[in-house]
C-alpha cells in the first residue's frame, strides 16, 4: 500500500474546507508536511486545489512543527505578492479555529492546474522550437519571482504545471525572500537533489536567485536532449565542492541546437553563480532566439 493511500485509510478527510469552497474526499497529493485537495470555489465554479498543513506528517518526518508552520505562512505570502501569467495565482490563506478555539489546520487555496512539466516530459519528446517558448515563459515567471526578492528553490519539471499549453511555476514551499530572516533549521537541505546548484548543496548561506538560474538550465538541457544532463551522483562530495565540473551533454545538445541557444543553457549552469546570467538575461536572450528561429 502506498504512503498517500495508507494515509487515506489511517485519516479519511478530516480537514474543514474553507468557508466558500467544497472540497473533494480524497486528496490529490501529499508531501512532507501538506496534502493537497481538489475542490471548487462554490459561487462560480472555479476549480482550486487546498494544501492543508499536516502536523501528523510533520510528526512523522521529525519537522520542526513550528518551524514547517511559519513556513507554511510564507509560501502564501511569496505567491500572494506575485502576478504574473507564469506564476501560479493563489487566492486565499487561512489559520482557523473551532468555536472552543481548537486550532484547526492552515491552509492555502490556489488556481487548480492538472499536469506538469514532467509528465509532458515523460509522455513525449518535447520539440526546441516548444521547448524555447515554455524556457521563455518559465524564464518570465522567474524574473517576476526575483523582482520581488524571492528565490524559488525547487525549480523542477514537477513545479511547472501548465494553463492550457502556458507553464506556471507551482510550490513555493521550499521559496526564501532575500530581505526576511531565513527560517532554515541548521543542517537543513531545501530543494531537489536533481536539480540543485553546487551552493545550494554546500550551504543555504550562498543562496542567491542564480541558483534558481541553474535549475533552470538543467530542465532546459533536459528538455532540448530528452536526456537529465547530470549524470553523476547530486549527492557525492566530488560534486559539493568541485566548482569547475560542468555538467554533461550529449551529441544531440552540441550537433543540432542553435549555437545561441547552447550558450545560454551552458551559461545557467556555470558551477559559478557569478558566471550565470540573471534571469531577465536569460528571458531576453530566449526571446531573441525565438525571432531567429522565425517562431
Amino acid at each position: 500500500m502506498s504512503h498517500q493511500n495508507e494515509f487515506v485509510r489511517k485519516y479519511p478527510n478530516s480537514y474543514v474546507a474553507p468557508e466558500g469552497y467544497r472540497i473533494d474526499r480524497h486528496p490529490l497529493g501529499m508531501g512532507n508536511t501538506a496534502v493537497v485537495y481538489a475542490g471548487i470555489r462554490l459561487h462560480d465554479g472555479f476549480p482550486v486545489a487546498v494544501k492543508f498543513y499536516n502536523p501528523r506528517l510533520t510528526d512523522e518526518f521529525g519537522k520542526n512543527q513550528e518551524l514547517e508552520i511559519e513556513r507554511f505562512r510564507r509560501e502564501f505570502v511569496a505567491a500572494n505578492h506575485i502576478d504574473h501569467p507564469n506564476v501560479l495565482s493563489v487566492l486565499d490563506f487561512g489559520e482557523p479555529f473551532t468555536e472552543d478555539g481548537t486550532p484547526l489546520s492552515p491552509f492555502i487555496v490556489m488556481e487548480r492546474l492538472e499536469e506538469d512539466l514532467r509528465t509532458r516530459l515523460t509522455q513525449s519528446r518535447v520539440s526546441i522550437e516548444t521547448s524555447v517558448l515554455w524556457l521563455r515563459d518559465i524564464a518570465n515567471g522567474l524574473c517576476a519571482i526575483h523582482e520581488k526578492g524571492i528565490v524559488h528553490r525547487d525549480m523542477k519539471p514537477a513545479n511547472v504545471m501548465f494553463r492550457s499549453d502556458v507553464p506556471v511555476i507551482v510550490d513555493f514551499g521550499f521559496s526564501k525572500n532575500c530581505t526576511e530572516d531565513w527560517i532554515t533549521a541548521p543542517g537543513d537541505f531545501l530543494g531537489s537533489l536533481d536539480y540543485a546548484s553546487p551552493e545550494q548543496l554546500q550551504s543555504s548561506a550562498h543562496i542567491t536567485s542564480k541558483t534558481d538560474v541553474f535549475s533552470l538550465g538543467l530542465m532546459g538541457i533536459e528538455m532540448v536532449t530528452g536526456v537529465h544532463p547530470c549524470p553523476w551522483n547530486p549527492t557525492d562530495i566530488r560534486y559539493r565542492t568541485n566548482r569547475s565540473r560542468q555538467p554533461a551533454v550529449d551529441e544531440t545538445f552540441e550537433a543540432k541546437l542553435p549555437d545561441q541557444l547552447r550558450a545560454i543553457l551552458l551559461s545557467c549552469v556555470a558551477m559559478s553563480a557569478d558566471a550565470r546570467p540573471a534571469s531577465s538575461q536569460v528571458s531576453e536572450e530566449l526571446s531573441r532566439v525565438i525571432k531567429e528561429m522565425q517562431m
